[in-house]
């Protein structure tokens, strides 16, 4: 029950909804296996509308989004004054449902937003980037299993899950010994993960370099560039970086671009990775062009 407490929180603190079913009698409250009711809740609108699509139980519902505050302040209160338990449906595409004490969902989901503003690191007018968390690996994973991702990060090598969470590893100790590392880009609204963006050590090299990754499903929007402005402008003013260097392969022309508008200007080509690359570079007494 723990762990998908725990997820339920998570995907909660990222989205900042709640999702539960109505039909014209109103919100439904099974008896749960104990004896006592449960109000049905999810964290996923897809999964929701996932179970409602295929669960005769549901027939004739539909799913209604709350903000968190909304189903704190008014459910929360209404299963504890009722005698409920809050039925959270969370364990991947199972979405098998588990109860739980209206209280501990309260207090599981308000832990997880002080955790989150703790690890935030800087917003833009779209983006979060926050220090990655145990909870965001299978999110993770899936963006880098993506061979059209994996082949411009580092030496091109394939990452499955076990090299995912090496990675989300070694990003914790950069947070501890260096203070920056490659951060989570989390698109607000939605809370979606949508890759990854932030500094790095270039190699074994001590060089603080910009890295970012999207995943496919967000690209073509301009994320990528906003991610990488924000945090070059992060290492070179608040963190008071002197220089910041960024590398792409010859044929990543996406990346090269994004290096191009942030206002980074080429250094020359090469080896890292053991890869041809371009090196782009900005300099705190320079200020890169374009907009922060």
């Amino acid at each position: 029950m723990a762990s998908a407490l725990d997820g339920f929180a998570h995907e909660v603190s990222q989205s900042e909804r709640v999702f539960i079913v109505r039909d014209k009698r109103g919100v439904p409250a099974p008896v749960a296996p104990g004896g006592r009711r449960a109000l049905p809740a999810w964290s996923s609108r897809e999964r929701v509308e996932r179970i409602i699509a295929k669960d005769g139980e549901f027939a004739g519902f539909a799913a209604e989004e709350l903000r968190w505050e909304e189903f704190r302040d008014t459910w929360i209160p209404r299963c504890e004054k009722n005698g409920w338990l809050v039925g959270i449906n969370w364990a991947g595409e199972g979405a098998i449902g588990i109860d739980v004490e209206p209280a501990e969902v309260a207090t599981a989901v308000e832990q997880k937003f002080e955790e989150e503003q703790a690890r935030m690191v800087l917003e833009t007018s779209r983006l979060w980037l926050r220090e990655f968390a145990s909870g965001d690996l299978e999110a993770l994973a899936e963006i880098y299993a993506d061979p059209a991702t994996s082949m411009w990060l580092g030496d091109g090598s394939p990452r499955d899950r076990e090299a995912t969470k090496r990675e989300l590893e070694r990003y914790s100790v950069l947070y501890r010994d260096r203070g920056f590392g490659p951060w989570a880009v989390i698109l607000k609204g939605s809370g979606e993960l949508a890759g990854h963006c932030g500094l790095q050590e270039l190699e074994d090299a001590p060089t603080p370099a910009l890295t970012y990754a999207i995943g496919a499903k967000f690209r073509g929007r301009g994320l990528a560039t906003e991610a990488a402005r924000a945090a070059l402008h992060y290492g070179l003013e608040k963190l008071k970086l002197e220089k910041i260097v960024a590398v792409a392969q010859l044929a990543n022309v996406g990346s090269i671009a994004v290096m191009k508008k942030i206002g980074m200007r080429l250094v020359g080509e090469e080896t890292h990775y053991g890869k041809a690359v371009m090196v782009y570079a900005a300099t705190r007494g320079a200020k890169p062009s374009g907009q922060w």
